[in-house]
């Protein structure tokens, strides 16, 4: 074998060593699932306006769906539901407390078509000095989602169970609306949030 011809296979040879060096040394691609931008299961304190809390493990943040919403949650459905829950967040919005809590009680009927006022379940409690208003109620929701225009989609099995927490910058509103086994799958962590929150200023 000439000279010329071992000196070029020993080059070679050190160019490939070289380029799997640099292989081994790269970083893993795709090692973990991607999170896109508009939705993360959040676990750490966040901000929504000057209202600070903890968003349980599990529950998904989203782009809210309209500007009339501060924040939007998910939570996915349990077995044998076939959709997940929805946690829509509001401030400043109009009417009081007492309003909005009636508002949304009518947005359900019982079977047979009666009204659900009345059997909504209110409790209130508080948390680091905040009044806080419970509400729960099971029945037939009456759904347009965010347009208003939008005909009417009555959806059975379905449940109500809001939070709204006064502070000294007005009212903030928790509504999780959704299938009633996953709400109650749920409703632990929801009062998970509930105690975790604190007026910032």
């Amino acid at each position: 074998m000439n000279k010329p011809l071992v000196y070029g296979m020993v080059v070679l040879s050190g160019i490939i060593l070289a380029w799997l060096v640099q292989i081994e040394q790269l970083p893993e691609q795709n090692s973990t699932p991607a999170i896109s931008e508009n939705a993360h299961i959040a676990m750490d304190r966040i901000q929504i306006g000057s209202l600070e809390l903890s968003v349980p493990k599990g529950w998904i943040r989203e782009a809210p769906k309209s500007s009339m919403r501060a924040a939007q949650f998910r939570l996915p459905r349990v077995n044998g539901d076939l959709e997940d829950a929805e946690v829509a967040v509001f401030s400043r919005i109009g009417g009081s407390v007492e309003q909005n809590i009636e508002r949304w009680v009518g947005q359900f009927t019982q079977p047979g078509g009666g009204p659900s006022s009345g059997l909504e379940r209110i409790k209130d409690f508080q948390v680091n000095d905040l009044k806080i208003t419970l509400v729960y109620l099971e029945g037939i929701y009456a759904s347009r989602g965010i347009n208003m225009a939008a005909p009417v989609l009555e959806k059975p099995d379905y449940c109500l169970l809001a939070a709204i927490v006064k502070t000294p910058d007005g009212p903030y509103y928790f509504k999780a609306t959704g299938p009633v086994k996953t709400v109650q799958n749920w409703a632990g962590s929801f009062d998970e949030l509930t105690h975790s929150f604190q007026f910032s200023g």
